[in-house]
C-alpha cells in the first residue's frame, strides 16, 4: 500500500479529529478530509488523497483572499454560505435516517463475505439447464470433462489459468454451490448470466472473523451510505407526490451550444407549486463540467435530468431547514469548513468574472490549437469557440491566482497525524 492510500485509510478510519494540514492559520482536520473524500466519490471525481487534500488547501487559500478583498461581506458570499448550509443540513437529515437504520452484524457479515471470500474453479457452460444436466449425467457415468467441453458453449478446464474470483463476482447459485463444496468437487448445474455451468472447485478462501472485526467499521460506514441513498430516494418520492413540479423542458432543449447569456442564467427552469424554485444558473456549473467549457456537449436530456436533480435537492433541503437541521450540532460543527468552501466559491466567481472576454486574436488562436476538435472553419463555429476560449481564459486566471496565493502561503501537511488514524 502506498503512502497516499495509507493517508486515505487513516482519514476515514480515525477515531479522533487531528489537524492533518495547516494553511497559514487555518487548520484542516481529518474529518474535513473524510467528508471531502466522500463528496468527491458521490460526484464521481477522483478520490486520490492528494487531490482531496489539495481541494481543501485551495478552499483555505481562496477564502483568505475573499476576506482580503472584502468578498466575505458581499451578497454573493452570503448566498454561497446559505447554499452550503442548506446542502450540509440536507446531508445531516439523510445521515440521521441512515443512522437509525444501521444494519446488524448478520447484514454486515453478508456484505463482508461478498468481498472477502474467494474461489478458483474451472467450468463448462451450456445454453440451458437441461443441457448442463445431461452433461453432468454423462460425466457421472464416466465421460471425461475434456470430451464434454466439445459440446459446451464455453469451457475453461486448465486450473493454472483459473484466477481467484470474489464471491460478489460470481452468480449467487454458482457461488453458493462452490463455497459449499470441497476442493475437487464437481458442482452444478448452476445458473450463470447467461447460461448454466458445471464447475470444479480447486481452491477457496473464506474471510476470517479477525478480518471481519478489522473491516467492521468500514462495512458499517458503507452500509449507512447505501441506506442514506435509499432513504433519500424514498423521501424525494414522498415529497414529489405531494407537490406540483414544472420543469421548463422547452427552454432547456432550445439552448444553443455557447455559454448562456445573463438572461438565460436567470431563467427559471423549475417551479414548485407555481413558484420559482430553480434557475438555470444553479445547474450551469454541472452542465459545463459534463459538457465541456461551454456545455455544448450536454444535450437536452442531460439538462432536464440535472434540473430535476436540483428540484430533488431543494425539496430535501427545505425539509431539513424546516426541521432545524441547519442548527444541529452536526452542521454547526462544520460551520467553519462550509464557510471556507462558500467563501472560496464566491472568491473564485469574483476572480473569474473580472476576466475580460477573449479578443479576436485569442479566439483565433484557441481555434487553431483545437482545430481537430471543432472540425470546421472558425467562421462556422465562432460563437462556440469564443465561449470555450472565454471559459478557458477564466479557468486559467483562477489557476494562476491560486498559484500566486500558494507561493505566499505557508502550507504544512502533517503526514504523521494522517497516518496515526490508521493505527487508532
Amino acid at each position: 500500500m502506498n503512502l497516499l492510500s495509507l493517508l486515505l485509510l487513516a482519514a476515514v478510519s480515525a477515531k479522533g479529529d487531528d489537524v492533518v494540514a495547516r494553511v497559514d492559520q487555518v487548520s484542516i482536520t481529518r474529518s474535513s478530509f473524510a467528508r471531502r473524500t466522500e463528496l468527491f466519490a458521490t460526484q464521481r471525481r477522483s478520490t486520490a488523497p492528494d487531490k482531496v487534500l489539495d481541494s481543501l488547501v485551495v478552499d483555505a487559500l481562496l477564502a483568505a483572499e475573499a476576506r482580503r478583498l472584502g468578498v466575505d461581506a458581499s451578497p454573493e458570499a452570503a448566498a454561497f454560505v446559505d447554499r452550503e448550509t442548506r446542502i450540509t443540513a440536507a446531508r445531516a437529515l439523510v445521515d440521521e435516517f441512515a443512522a437509525k437504520a444501521a444494519p446488524g452484524d448478520a447484514v454486515l457479515r453478508e456484505a463482508f463475505h461478498q468481498s472477502s471470500d474467494f474461489v478458483r474453479y474451472t467450468f463448462l457452460s451450456y445454453g440451458s439447464r437441461e443441457e448442463a444436466q445431461a452433461a453432468l449425467d454423462r460425466i457421472r457415468k464416466g465421460s471425461a470433462l475434456a470430451d464434454e467441453a466439445k459440446k459446451a458453449v464455453e469451457s475453461q478446464l486448465d486450473p493454472a489459468k483459473a484466477p481467484f474470483q470474489m464471491r460478489a463476482q460470481i452468480g449467487k447459485e454458482l457461488a453458493d454451490a462452490l463455497f459449499a463444496a470441497n476442493p475437487g468437487d464437481l458442482v452444478g448445474p448452476a445458473e450463470l448470466d447467461p447460461g448454466f455451468a458445471l464447475a470444479v472447485l480447486h481452491e477457496k478462501q473464506i474471510g476470517t472473523d479477525q478480518l471481519f472485526a478489522a473491516k467492521r467499521e468500514s462495512l458499517l460506514a458503507s452500509a449507512r451510505r447505501q441506506t442514506a441513498v435509499v432513504a433519500r430516494e424514498h423521501l424525494v418520492e414522498q415529497l414529489r407526490a405531494k407537490a406540483k413540479i414544472e420543469v421548463d423542458e422547452a427552454f432547456l432543449a432550445g439552448l444553443s451550444g455557447s455559454s448562456p447569456s445573463d438572461a438565460e442564467l436567470k431563467h427559471v427552469v423549475a417551479k414548485l407549486n407555481g413558484k420559482p424554485l430553480v434557475k438555470y444558473e444553479a445547474i450551469w456549473p454541472q452542465i459545463r463540467q459534463l459538457g465541456g467549457q461551454s456545455g455544448h456537449m450536454a444535450n437536452a436530456k442531460v439538462k432536464v435530468r440535472l434540473a430535476n436533480q436540483a428540484v430533488d435537492d431543494r425539496l430535501v433541503e427545505d425539509v431539513a431547514i424546516e426541521r432545524g437541521f441547519h442548527r444541529s450540532a452536526a452542521v454547526l460543527s462544520q460551520r467553519a469548513e462550509l464557510e471556507r468552501s462558500a467563501l472560496a466559491a464566491a472568491c473564485a466567481e469574483r476572480i473569474q468574472s473580472a476576466v475580460p472576454a477573449p479578443t479576436d486574436r485569442e479566439v483565433e488562436d484557441f481555434h487553431r490549437r483545437n482545430a481537430a476538435y471543432y472540425g470546421k472553419p472558425l467562421e462556422l463555429v465562432r460563437p462556440q469557440v469564443a465561449a470555450d476560449a472565454g471559459a478557458q481564459k477564466r479557468a486559467d486566471a483562477l489557476s494562476a491566482r491560486v498559484a500566486e496565493l500558494r507561493k505566499k502561503a505557508k502550507v504544512v501537511v502533517d503526514e504523521k497525524a494522517l497516518l496515526a488514524g490508521g493505527r487508532g
